[in-house]
């Protein structure tokens, strides 16, 4: 399952209204109500390799909260205007944690060492990562795994 929700922000030079997209990514096994199953797995710091959060970016929207409310609409992203009442929030770069790894971020994708748990979840759900825009490959003997998120 994943949720996307957006956010209102500003960059670390507090002069625009800013636009955020989180990305819940919840692979979390399910019984046939839908329920997380209680026996999942937890990673080696204690997180759940099924699960992870992705904070990205997505445009600069104006300079005033009239013109960013404007922009919102024209964008066709559905946020309520009580969204912009907030004192200024300073994101200086999003960070990106998957399976117990702190990823790495170039050319639109996020990589890093594939890890234990990455292995796990990629062995049971290897269609529905892919589809979420997971990948891996070998370079000079060492496994990567990466992620392009969608846009």
């Amino acid at each position: 399952m994943t949720t996307v929700t957006y956010d209102i922000a500003t960059g670390s030079k507090s002069e625009f209204y800013t636009l955020w997209k989180t990305v819940h990514v919840d692979l979390r096994p399910r019984d046939e109500q839908g329920n997380v199953t209680e026996n999942y797995k937890r990673n080696a710091v204690g997180g759940n390799m099924y699960y992870h959060v992705h904070i990205r970016f997505v445009q600069n929207l104006a300079k005033t909260k009239e013109d960013a409310i404007l922009k919102l609409k024209e964008l066709g992203v559905d946020l309520p205007d009580t969204a912009f009442d907030f004192e200024l929030k300073h994101y200086s770069k999003p960070s990106f944690e998957a399976f117990g790894v702190r990823m790495k971020h170039k050319n639109d994708k996020w990589y890093a060492e594939a890890s234990q748990d990455f292995w796990k979840c990629w062995k049971e759900n290897k269609d529905e990562m892919k589809a979420l825009g997971w990948s891996c490959w070998n370079h000079d003997g060492t496994w990567y795994m990466a992620i392009r998120p969608a846009e």
